[in-house]
């Protein structure tokens, strides 16, 4: 009879340490699982933003305007960063 009991507190055991086993493997993966997604997170986040600050170099051309006649301008129309041709009136 004792045998038994021993034998039944054996099996008891091994199924506790199995049981311990089985959880911390568990717990093991949902870590893994939630970081995985924390990084793809992360990834697409940092695909889909704005990145509008690019750096680099323009040219340009700087030409001098000389009025022909002194005053202020009270209307004009043209407008900011308007194309012009040689020879349209500004004012």
């Amino acid at each position: 009879m004792e045998n038994i009991i021993k034998q039944n507190k054996k099996i008891d055991l091994s199924k506790s340490e199995s049981q311990k086993g089985n959880k911390s493997h568990k717990h093991a993966i949902i870590r893994i699982v939630l970081i995985l997604i924390i990084l793809c997170a992360l990834f697409l986040y940092y695909i889909y933003t704005d990145n509008s600050g690019y750096k680099g170099e323009v040219e340009s051309l700087i030409v001098p305007c000389i009025a022909e006649v002194s005053g202020k301008i009270v209307e004009s129309d043209i407008s900011l960063g308007q194309s012009v041709k040689k020879g349209d009136i500004l004012s």
